[in-house]
């Protein structure tokens, strides 16, 4: 590896990674406290890739607070999603997965494809830190939003 790269990805010789605690399927705690999952995995093989002397997982309760630490200089490498309003303090790289995902209505709702979503004036955001949420609708414009912070 170029040594101007890993000195830049190591600063501190250890990897420090921003771990976002908002997506369930990425990463969870266990009893003990320990993080593991997909992203934890991924840290520690980018760190034994780069010959890091370990690897510090810092958790984040969501994508907005990773993306946040970026201009801290908390985290050395992060896993959110690419988004363009983070782009201009965040240099992405290319997908690392995708999770398929889909909408939940209630029973009897007359939602049943995306295009019936995309007609709706108001659609639901489950949290406003959400990348992935971000890309709902194709017309956002069009849209109302409602914000939803709990259950």
């Amino acid at each position: 590896m170029n040594p101007k790269a890993k000195a830049e990805l190591l600063p501190t010789g250890t990897l420090r990674v921003g771990v976002n605690m908002g997506n369930f399927l990425l990463v969870n705690k266990n009893a003990e406290g320990s993080l593991h999952g997909v992203v934890p995995d991924l840290a520690q093989e980018i760190a034994r890739r780069l010959g890091a002397a370990g690897v510090e997982l810092l958790p984040f309760p969501g994508a907005g607070q990773v993306a946040d630490g970026a201009k801290a200089g908390i985290w050395d490498i992060a896993f959110i999603g690419a988004e363009p309003a983070r782009a201009t303090e965040i240099a992405f790289t290319s997908a690392y997965l995708e999770i398929p995902a889909t909408y939940l209505v209630p029973a009897g709702s007359k939602i049943r494809t995306r295009a019936d979503v995309e007609r709706l004036s108001t659609f639901d955001v489950l949290h406003p830190d959400a990348g992935h949420l971000a890309r709902g609708p194709q017309e956002p414009r069009r849209a109302g939003r409602r914000d939803h912070h709990g259950p």
